[in-house]
């Protein structure tokens, strides 16, 4: 560990290779580009909520989050003014945006700090303008929340020339994390009291990092609106030139900090942040070099390097095998950069080559990606295709981590869900690497079968379609998908699509966690953000499906358990409400923007906020007596933002009879079926028919004798055995039964889910008054047989089909 002692000089000139401060001149020695730049001593000091004990060591970690936020850490000591105040002084360039956090020391242990929350620290940012002063406070090492008094912040964010609002904007302060909404507002609540560093950042560099103290005030709110500069974006071209006598087996991949090139801004499995599946590729050209060009804003802190995997696992080292990470900041014009890579090697010269043959029936358009668990199963890493049935993979490093760590093949980054049939699950144990024998060699492995890929065939006799008013035929996209799946999505959507769809319904989350109202935010890596909406939304008109959004919360514990452990007072629900408004806006005016006409609201993840609200349970919600006019008001103020049509989703009940004043001011009723259709361990299709018949005419008619609006069926039926009857012969209900299930196909029964999709379609078409026929929780990203919801490659997925074709106006 580093320790710096004596003062240094207050601004530190220096040669630096990639390291480019925007003033500085840029240039060239045969095949490195450097740049000089500039050091300014900065001063962390932090104080602690209580000390650390006798035998303990406090550290400031600078996190690497180009290699992985857990993996490559440079700690430094910190001197201790008094037991609760402790400094260190670190030269750090200007110019660079710092991601750091404070580490407690020990014999026996080794603590992340906690935020007032109670959650891990993922990182703290500090935007290197000059020598400066950083102050910080330690809210804890447990989880559990902050006992200390604290206070609020928020404001709104803008376009410094235009004035306009800007969403998305990461805001960080003392170690808490949220981001700006479409209209700029962001706010950041249990705050401990004193001066702090503010700072906002767009992950992808699109305006200048913002910096500016922040003073807390007990029981008080702080005012913090501002203006960020937008960037100019240049042309950077990145010319790599592999290792001198070495081969450079594989696809050679930029690994980097940026967002939309597969930083997640997140800590995924085994610590790394960036997927090596949406890292881009460079081009090999006929001199042996590499070449990619990326447009990257002016000012940006690019932290990169080259991999032939992530960047952890077969990235680019230092001659002595120590980890490499380059870094621009990016100058205010095109440029052209040169990099000569040292070595591939950590330890060693000898690297070990994976040869797969993979079963005949694997899609052809599958990407096989190789995984490995020298700890905990890192992120998969996509393998190349030497032909056919035939994919390869070289491994140079890290191999002194991965001597008898296991090892397993997926496909399209799946793995735990599409894996090999012998090593299928999240947590399931692969095969041994053993790289004492087979250092320097070849291991090949034929796999026999792929778990949940039978694509045995499937006929059923359908029902004569009359005369119908279907006008919508959708796929939902499953509230699970998240930026990893977003590599392979495309031919899932293709699918949809060739299967008679006409309407994808994007469904965007942002995380609910049942601890705080205040921690209700969007969370990168598990909520989508706007550069990922942007593509599905591209890709979906490119398949002439229209697109709509459905914005669902996404609850950590599941819905159930989420509603249970809240608290549920009347101001709670009036703190809550505000949050869900910013959320349902914030993709209103996304959907206004980009011409998406039609937005669904309401939904059975949020049912227990409904006028007399119940829990999964039975029991009564406590939702507000006010909770009729809450509701309006949110419609009310969607209307003023979103010209589209609007849908409220209702999910099926009993007790349909009940009467919401606010339905009459949306468009479309959105009913979501689950309901149990039979108390059958094996029902028929003429059974299940004459039970969705029933349901049909005797309750969700009176919706529409009710309201006289359209209505559009859903179906939220799993491929899981009891599917048609809500798994009411088990112990819960089909969604906890696969979410407490690690096995994705335990209890797998497609038949049942065929049948259901059968009976509520061939019902369904017989009425003049259903409008549309949705499909929910569809996962695009691999076709596999799964016990979920999704029909991609299943029997309902055929039955789907050909309703969908033959629906036809």
């Amino acid at each position: 560990m580093q320790k710096i002692q004596k003062s240094l000089a207050i601004l530190l000139c220096g040669l630096f290779l990639l390291t480019a401060l925007v003033s500085c001149e840029v240039f060239s020695t045969g095949a490195e580009t450097q740049q000089k730049t500039t050091l300014a001593e900065t001063v962390f000091e932090v104080t602690l909520s209580e000390p650390v004990n006798e035998n303990e060591s406090l550290y400031l970690e600078i996190l690497d989050e180009v290699t992985g936020i857990a993996l490559n850490p440079t700690r430094y000591a910190m001197e201790a003014k008094d037991n609760l105040s402790y400094f260190v002084r670190i030269p750090l360039t200007i110019g660079s945006l710092q991601k750091y956090r404070y580490v407690r020391q020990g014999t026996d242990v080794n603590l992340i700090e906690r935020d007032t929350f109670g959650n891990v620290v993922q990182y703290r940012l500090a935007a290197i303008k000059k020598p400066a002063v950083i102050k910080d406070l330690i809210a804890g090492w447990e989880e559990k929340a902050y006992a200390g008094k604290t206070g609020e912040i928020s404001g709104y964010v803008y376009d410094q020339k235009t004035e306009a609002p800007l969403g998305e904007i990461m805001i960080c302060l003392n170690g808490l994390r949220t981001f700006s909404s479409s209209d700029g507002y962001f706010e950041l609540k249990n705050v401990p009291l004193g001066e702090f560093n503010l700072v906002a950042y767009h992950p992808d560099g699109k305006y200048k990092v913002f910096q500016q103290g922040a003073v807390i005030a007990e029981n008080s709110v702080t005012p913090a609106s501002f203006g960020i500069e937008p960037a100019k974006f240049v042309k950077v071209t990145f010319v790599a030139t592999p290792p001198a006598g070495q081969t450079t087996s594989g696809t050679l991949r930029f690994i980097s900090n940026l967002y939309s090139q597969g930083n997640t801004l997140n800590e995924n499995s085994g610590g790394v942040s960036v997927l090596a599946s949406q890292a881009p590729a460079m081009a090999l050209q006929s001199n042996g070099t590499y070449t990619l060009t990326l447009e990257i804003p002016e000012g940006f802190d690019l932290q990169y390097k080259y991999s032939l995997g992530d960047g952890f696992l077969n990235a680019e080292r230092y001659q002595d095998g120590s980890y490499r990470i380059r870094q621009l900041l990016v100058p205010g014009h095109d440029l052209k950069v040169k990099n000569s890579i040292e070595t591939w090697f950590s330890s060693g010269s000898n690297a070990v080559t994976f040869n797969l043959t993979v079963p005949e029936n694997t899609p052809a358009n599958d990407q096989i990606s190789i995984q490995f668990n020298p700890f905990v199963w890192m992120e998969p890493i996509p393998m190349q295709q030497v032909s056919g049935n035939k994919w390869t993979f070289t491994l140079y490093n890290p191999q002194e981590y991965l001597n008898g760590a296991q090892f397993r093949f997926c496909r399209n980054a799946q793995c735990g869900l599409a894996d090999d049939v012998l090593t299928t699950g999240p947590t399931a144990p692969g095969y041994i690497l053993n790289l004492e024998d087979t250092a320097g060699q070849s291991i090949n492995y034929a796999l026999e079968k792929w778990a949940g890929l039978t694509q045995s065939a499937y006929t059923f006799k359908p029902v004569s379609i009359p005369a119908n008013n279907i006008y919508i035929k959708a796929i939902e996209l499953s509230k699970k998908f998240s930026k990893k799946d977003m590599a392979y999505f495309d031919w899932g959507i293709v699918n949809a699509a060739v299967n008679g769809a006409n309407m994808l319904m994007i469904t965007p989350t942002w995380t609910f966690p049942a601890a705080s109202n205040a921690g209700i935010s969007l969370r990168p890596g598990s909520d989508l953000m706007q550069p990922d909406l942007d593509e599905i939304l591209a890709f979906t008109k490119e398949t002439n499906l229209t697109p709509a959004l459905y914005p669902q919360p996404r609850f950590t514990s599941g819905s159930d358990e989420y509603w249970y452990q809240v608290e549920r007072s009347y101001n709670w629900w009036v703190d809550w409400f505000q949050h869900y408004e910013r959320f349902i806006l914030h993709y209103a005016d996304y959907a206004e923007l980009n011409g998406i006409q039609t937005l669904v609201i309401g939904g059975s993840t949020v049912s227990p906020a409904f006028p007399e609200g119940k829990l999964a349970n039975g029991n009564a919600s406590n939702s507000p007596f006010d909770a009729e006019d809450l509701w309006s008001a949110l419609i009310q103020k969607v209307r003023s933002r979103f010209t589209g049509q609007l849908f409220f989703a209702l999910p099926y009940s009993s007790n349909l009879s009940t009467s919401y004043g606010f339905i009459e001011e949306v468009d479309a009723v959105y009913v979501e079926m689950n309901a149990a259709l039979t108390t059958s361990e094996s029902p028929s299709v003429g059974e299940l028919r004459e039970r969705f018949s029933a349901i049909l005419d005797d309750d969700i008619y009176n919706l529409y004798a009710t309201y006289r609006k359209p209505l559009i069926l859903a179906l939220n039926y799993a491929s899981i055995d009891g599917s048609a009857s809500n798994c009411l012969n088990f112990s819960n209900s089909c969604e906890k039964s696969i979410r407490s299930e690690s096995n994705p196909y335990s209890g797998t029964d497609l038949e049942e889910q065929a049948l259901v999709y059968q009976a509520i379609i061939g019902e369904a078409v017989q009425r003049d008054w259903i409008y549309g026929l949705v499909s929910q929780g569809y996962n695009p990203s691999v076709l596999v047989e799964d016990h979920s919801w999704s029909t991609y490659g299943k029997p309902a997925g055929v039955v789907l089909s050909h309703y969908f074709n033959s629906l036809v106006r």
